[in-house]
């Protein structure tokens, strides 16, 4: 590689000359240098930054580059800023002239003067040189120039904020010099803004020899280990032992911590070490043997709090300057450990998935114009998860249109084996509580309300409070404004773990949340050990009643087959409408809601198209059941609401004879008007729709002493309505 001369000044500033339009270059240092000629800009500036300051970590990636044609004033200096600059620069003149300029992050130019420690015989020798020389001669005097110690550094203006100037710096530096590319993780997208935040303000270089602990976390695919070995690979090369622990908690199960122990001294000290006795001593020996080394060490997939304090226990067990990074899916071990600052890692924004997905499908960067609507399905189901991404996108290469459809509608259906396992790694090492909480919250919970989900677990002896907290920390589910968030990948995982329950029976699964499955183990009429579907309802509204049901305008219902009315109801009759005798005054105060129930039958089904639609909020009905309550025949309503039931043939195709169940607070639709009448009310069961029938209806005054228990006649629930008794999925109305 041929050899280019360079005289080059730094320290400097330009200054206008005496007469118009003339300048000088004033202060400052010059000497002389031979660098290789190469044609990439970035390998001329860390070569040239070497040669002059040899030793010092910061590079010429913080330097502003000009040079000066013969003749010219210093005025007209012209900027080296890419590879093309850079090869115009040496047609320009075999002889040049460089002129360097310190930048700050934003790239403006400091004005700030260089101090180096040199005689100016030495400088003015370097001058003299010439392509002639011998170069062992030039090599000898830079030899000398080293043997003084001289010391290269910054004269800063008395004005300066000295520390805002050198966190510049070393900021600047740190966005050019640790950014070197990494031959891994070359192809992956979204990278550099990550690094970028987690060395500016985690891993903080400029902090010098301060020992700093940093935690990576979020759910498992996120790209938490893919970040970590981004940034090893970025920085490793500034400190002489490095070692990066793969799979800890993997490696800690199958092989122990002690073999982690000895992985992690063999490394950093380049010598094999063997024969730990007990975890014990290699703590021990890992705080001796390395408490004065400056390290960096990555301790990947941590699962357990024993493991950090068998590998890194405390920041005196490292050297001055080590950086220490740890990453895991649960915070919580994060802030138990006591590390200095935690990065939460995030999902691809939808340019950045995209880019991954094409990188996968189609070896290049943007995908095909023909399967760009197929992408963007792609990256819906994804939601930024870089795991299914990456795995998705390899299964669809080289494949057609249609096979990407096919796989889409499939994926709709059953979820990604590979991407099921990954994230069920988190789930299996939740408690039996916590896996319960988590798998309602997947097929019930998601999107609702935090505080009426803990009033309903609690409810269970599922203790939500801590098992919520435990669910957030593991990075499972997340809270906004008061609702329970969980990511769609780990939605379908949940349903895949009750999937695999019984993935031919629905009516054996733990849960059921699937309209299709509801429809098919109903219409079988056929429930896991249960005896009597209409056991159902009842249950229901037991344990609903068994909450201590005294707020206003709370309901809930439940429609089931069945052609009786519960025994326990205390007024029943055939027909669509009873008349009963209102509570005794001195009941009204423990009173507290009715039970209202139906039994209906739809004797003619018609087209869809035949029938009467009725709008209401979200959905469309072709048929109503609605109970009206009459004071002396006039309506009691409020709002002119009422108690109904409805549902349209489209989707729901009614064969035999149904039980509507309504349990309704005391003044939630009739107000408490009748309260304070001495006759008699009627209760009126309406239908709406052709071929809808009641058949017999029923009304229990349920009382606060009914709180403690409803006289049910049924036998135990069965599991499927949930694993604890008296789970429930129900809903205000």
């Amino acid at each position: 590689m041929p050899m280019v001369r360079f005289r080059c000044s730094y320290g400097g500033r330009i200054i206008p000359g005496s007469h118009e339009k003339s300048s000088h270059y004033i202060g400052g240092v010059t000497r002389v240098v031979f660098i290789e000629r190469v044609s990439s800009l970035s390998d001329f500036r860390t070569l040239l930054f070497k040669a002059l300051f040899p030793g010092t970590l910061i590079d010429g990636c913080c330097l502003s580059i000009k040079y000066l044609l013969p003749g010219k004033d210093p005025d007209r200096l012209i900027s080296v800023t890419t590879d093309q600059d850079l090869h115009e620069m040496y047609q320009a003149n075999s002889k040049l002239q460089l002129f360097l300029f310190l930048l700050d992050e934003d790239g403006d130019e400091y004005d700030l003067e260089w101090n180096e420690c040199v005689s100016d015989t030495g400088m003015e020798d370097d001058m003299e040189y010439d392509m002639e020389d011998d170069m062992k001669e030039y090599e000898q005097k830079e030899l000398e120039r080293g043997q003084k110690e001289e010391k290269v550094g910054l004269r800063l203006p008395s004005s300066s904020d000295e520390t805002n100037v050198i966190k510049s710096i070393v900021r600047s530096t740190a966005k050019h010099t640790l950014y070197t590319s990494s031959k891994v993780y070359k192809g992956f997208v979204g990278m550099d803004s990550r690094i970028d935040d987690l060395l500016h303000n985690y891993i903080c270089p400029w902090l010098g020899d301060e020992v700093r602990t940093i935690g990576i976390h979020g759910m498992r695919g996120i790209g938490k280990t893919t970040v970590a070995r981004a940034v090893y690979d970025h920085i490793c090369q500034n400190f002489e032992h490095t070692c990066f622990l793969s799979n800890v908690r993997e490696m800690s199960k199958r092989d122990g911590l002690i073999s982690l122990q000895e992985k992690l001294l063999s490394r950093i000290l380049m010598e094999k070490i063997r024969n730990i006795e007990d975890e014990y001593n290699g703590a021990a020996m890992i705080e001796r043997r390395l408490c004065k080394i400056r390290v960096l060490v990555v301790m990947d997939d941590v699962d357990q709090l024993i493991q950090l304090e068998n590998l890194a226990g405390s920041r005196d067990w490292f050297g001055p300057g080590s950086r220490i990074l740890i990453t895991t899916p649960d915070v919580h071990l994060l802030k138990a450990h006591g590390v200095d600052t935690i990065y939460s890692a995030t999902g691809l924004n939808c340019d950045e998935a995209l880019q991954l997905l094409s990188l996968k499908a189609f070896k290049k960067s943007c995908p095909p114009e023909d399967y760009l609507e197929l992408c963007h399905h792609i990256l819906g189901y994804a939601q930024g998860l870089p795991l299914a991404l990456a795995i998705i996108g390899s299964f669809l290469f080289g494949r057609s249109t249609n096979e990407w459809k096919s796989a889409i509608d499939r994926l709709k259906n059953k979820p990604e084996r590979n991407i099921v396992d990954v994230l069920r790694i988190s789930f299996d090492g939740l408690r039996e509580t916590e896996k319960e909480i988590f798998l309602h919250i997947a097929c019930f919970y998601k999107g609702k309300d935090r505080d009426r989900v803990t009033e309903i677990l609690d409810y269970c002896q599922l203790y939500p409070v801590i098992g919520l907290s435990v669910l957030a920390d593991k990075s499972l589910i997340a809270m906004s404004k008061n609702k329970l968030v969980m990511h769609d990948m780990l939605q379908e995982m949940g349903w895949e773990i009750v999937l695999r329950e019984s993935p031919y029976n629905p009516g054996k699964r733990s849960r059921l949340w699937s309209h299709e499955d509801i429809n098919s183990v109903l219409k079988k009429n056929k429930l896991n050990d249960f005896q009597g579907f209409n056991n159902i309802a009842y249950a229901m509204l037991e344990a609903f009643v068994h909450q201590g049901i005294t707020k206003a305008r709370e309901t809930f219902q439940i429609v089931s087959p069945g052609s009786n009315i519960p025994k326990w109801f205390r007024h029943r009759r055939v027909g669509d409408s009873l008349t009963v005798p209102l509570p005794s005054h001195s009941n009204n105060n423990r009173f507290i809601g009715f039970a209202l129930c139906a039994v209906f039958v739809l004797h003619e089904h018609h087209r869809v198209d035949e029938l009467n639609i009725y709008q209401f909020k979200t959905f469309n009905a072709t048929h109503h059941l609605v109970c009206c309550l009459k004071l002396n025949g006039r309506k009691l309503e409020v709002r002119g609401r009422q108690p109904a039931f409805r549902f349209s043939e489209e989707f729901c195709q009614i064969e035999s004879d149904h039980l509507w169940l309504f349990y309704v607070s005391c003044d939630k639709y009739f107000g408490r008007e009748w309260q304070n009448s001495r006759s008699k009310i009627e209760f009126l069961f309406q239908t709406r729709g052709p071929g809808l029938k009641v058949k017999k209806c029923g009304v229990h005054f349920i009382y606060g002493q009914d709180v403690g228990g409803l006289n049910l006649t049924m036998t135990q629930p069965s599991r499927w309505i949930a694993p604890h008794e008296h789970l429930i999925d129900f809903q205000k109305i």
